[in-house]
């Protein structure tokens, strides 16, 4: 009912005739031709700032040793599930105008998705199809090629931007998107149950965007590592591509991508931050008490 191109047991009929391994392969070469040009790009040599600074390295004058990923990761993620309850003013601000940004954008969604698959066309799905991957295993391989980089031209900043990358992608994605999915429930656009088809708990899979969520929380970091305006372009461009592809292959409410882009963008910028020098974290320690007449151990927590 809304243009959209319809699907046989054989295939597409308006691509029936387009040869499918020599499509498949070009896809293949721009994705591999992509990593390559954005790991190569990030590696430019850029002026020092406490910004690019690798991640696991302390704070100028502290004593604290290293963590490593796993350590690290699990100290965010304690941090990231308790964070509501230490929200300040600041926080509360921007939670109310990112959920403003997502209502006002729900009550276009219709209309949004109605324009969208009008304009479909054989080549769009084409297009859009070879964009998915930036929104899942494609983000992952730009962030193993950029820590390969890092690891073989001795870039610590370049492997600090992945790591944090992947630790955003693992929050963001992992743990913020499948939850709030679980809670809201809403129904995918291509069920026809309509825009406002809420059923918590039920399955419904479409609020928040999952590959955005994604595809965000890697721009963001990459975005925040870089000093090149061509490396933040692109990697902005690039996952505003993803959440195009998601609307036009009407996997997705429009609402649900805005959410998603906020949420990535939010985690992933809330990592970079934190690992940053003299940046907040949040570690658990326990130390040896012993003094005159007592033995015992001190459990302290740093925010």
């Amino acid at each position: 009912m809304y243009g959209v191109p319809t699907a046989t047991a054989g295939g597409r009929d308006a691509g029936a005739d387009r040869p499918l391994p020599t499509f498949a392969a070009r896809r293949r070469l721009a994705a591999a031709a992509l990593v390559a040009a954005l790991a190569f790009a990030i590696a430019a040599p850029a002026p020092a700032s406490p910004a690019l600074a690798p991640a696991t390295a302390p704070a100028s004058g502290s004593s604290a040793a290293p963590q490593g990923f796993g350590k690290r990761l699990l100290a965010d993620l304690l941090a990231l599930v308790t964070k509501p309850a230490h929200m300040d003013a600041r926080d509360w601000t921007n939670l109310g105008l990112g959920t403003l940004a997502v209502v006002g954008t729900a009550t276009l969604d219709p209309r949004v998705r109605t324009w969208a698959q009008d304009h479909r066309s054989t080549s769009s799905d084409d297009l859009a199809t070879s964009i998915r991957p930036l929104g899942q295993w494609g983000a992952f391989a730009i962030l193993g090629a950029t820590w390969l980089s890092g690891k073989a031209w001795s870039k610590p900043s370049l492997t600090s931007t992945a790591e944090d990358g992947l630790e955003a992608a693992i929050l963001a994605a992992g743990v913020v998107t499948p939850v709030l999915k679980e809670v809201v429930g809403r129904q995918r656009p291509s069920y026809g149950a309509g825009h406002a088809t809420f059923k918590p708990f039920a399955g419904g899979a479409s609020f928040p965007s999952g590959d955005v969520t994604l595809a965000f929380s890697v721009a963001s970091v990459f975005a925040a590592h870089a000093s090149s305006l061509w490396v933040k372009g692109s990697a902005w461009g690039l996952a505003g591509l993803v959440g195009w592809e998601r609307i036009h292959l009407d996997r997705h409410w429009a609402s649900d991508v805005v959410a998603g882009a906020l949420i990535g963008s939010a985690v992933g910028d809330w990592v970079v931050h934190r690992h940053e020098p003299g940046g907040t974290t949040s570690a658990w320690a326990v130390v040896p008490s012993i003094g005159p007449g007592e033995v015992g151990m001190t459990v302290a927590r740093s925010w």
